[in-house]
């Protein structure tokens, strides 16, 4: 049973309208050509499977559009962390960021089995290839400026790199010189490169590194995360998160918010979704799992749910908005949240598709059935704010 109020939503088979408040006590329904609900969207919703793409407008109105262009090439390695891609079309290496291409070799004589990690800057561009590591700027000649060694970001023109098998961080001027070893890599660090500086966990401290200048940030223990907590940018904010809590921090390594990861029940949630900071960069929204199964010999469905969590700036613990009762897929399934205003998408691989005021102001918008009826479908559906790329 869900656990938040939920507006009524029908969708026609046929072509007609439903009348004003045909769907029982209450408002006036608005109705469009296929569709009927109980209130007007905060912004039109568009559904997409493989085969075809729906825009719901605000008032309900049901058109068949193109189906949205990817953000990036069709045929294109995309990296999601930094949104660059590469592609060798007959032999030709192209680099790019979105639907933009950023290089292209002038040989043919690239294969993509040796192509490694790509990073494209606002200037420059830098990938490995058979462990060799080429930087060049985006209108110019590409050269070899180390073995062994990964492009993790940019700041400016600077780059910087892991080196490996040695495990240190360097910093690369645009030419390729080293200008400096910023510092060892432990095994299990991973760097996250954001804003340019970039961000490690190093004995027992969290470490930001800015150009040349190092600075030790604050402790792990001073953040209540044990050594073996991770990093991942939240937009301007990072997420560094353990077995047991999420701590979301400002660039400077100050807490912006934290939260006990959710329990339901003496139950511990999965986190289903990455953390996705609002445009203000004032509050955070995730989604965890109740009663998945990580088995993969478990029967092909498991119920359970799925809630939608939110944490402001300055809390100590996550707001549950919304909860969905899910039929989880066993494996390759997940969720997703996106924000418009004060409003969040929420979708998820099994074809749940609610909006929920995080605001409070008004009723959540369940539109699981009208998209699985206008698609054909409820699995493999795609659901996202018109506007917005798939």
């Amino acid at each position: 049973m869900r656990r938040s109020a939920i507006w009524a939503v029908a969708v026609l088979a046929g072509a007609g309208a439903l009348a004003a408040g045909s769907l029982g006590d209450g408002p006036a329904a608005l109705c469009g050509p296929r569709l009927c609900l109980r209130e007007r969207l905060p912004a039109p919703v568009t559904f997409t499977t493989a085969h075809a793409a729906f825009r719901i407008a605000r008032d309900g109105r049901v058109t068949r559009v193109a189906a949205p262009r990817s953000a990036s090439p069709t045929e294109a390695v995309v990296f999601p962390a930094t949104g660059s891609w590469y592609a060798v079309i007959r032999g030709h290496l192209a680099i790019g960021r979105g639907r933009r291409t950023l290089w292209r070799s002038p040989t043919a004589d690239w294969s993509a089995r040796h192509i490694g990690v790509v990073v494209a800057g606002p200037r420059m561009f830098a990938f490995q290839y058979e462990h060799q590591l080429y930087m060049g700027p985006m209108r110019g000649g590409i050269r070899a400026v180390a073995r062994r060694e990964m492009p993790l970001g940019w700041s400016g023109r600077r780059l910087y790199t892991n080196s490996y098998p040695r495990r240190a961080l360097l910093l690369r001027g645009s030419t390729g010189r080293l200008i400096k070893v910023l510092s060892p890599l432990p095994f299990h660090s991973s760097p996250v490169v954001t804003g340019g500086s970039v961000y490690l966990e190093l004995r027992g401290g969290l470490i930001r590194a800015r150009g040349t200048r190092v600075r030790r940030l604050t402790t792990l223990a001073a953040l209540g995360v044990s050594a073996d907590s991770w990093l991942q940018p939240i937009g301007g904010l990072l997420e560094l998160q353990d077995a047991r809590r999420l701590m979301i921090l400002r660039p400077g390594g100050s807490v912006f918010a934290s939260t006990p990861l959710p329990r339901r029940d003496g139950e511990l949630g999965t986190l289903s979704s990455s953390p996705v900071a609002d445009a203000h960069a004032d509050a955070v929204a995730f989604t965890a799992a109740y009663g998945e199964s990580p088995d993969p010999h478990a029967a092909a469905w498991a119920h359970g749910e799925e809630t939608i969590y939110v944490v402001r700036e300055g809390a100590r613990s996550a707001e549950a908005l919304h909860t969905e009762d899910v039929s989880f897929r066993v494996c390759e399934r997940g969720a997703g949240v996106q924000w418009h205003g004060s409003w969040l998408l929420y979708d998820n691989s099994e074809g749940n598709v609610v909006l929920i005021d995080a605001a409070g102001a008004h009723r959540a918008i369940d539109l699981t059935n009208a998209g699985a009826r206008l698609a054909g479908a409820r699995t493999d559906l795609g659901a996202f704010w018109a506007g917005h790329p798939a």
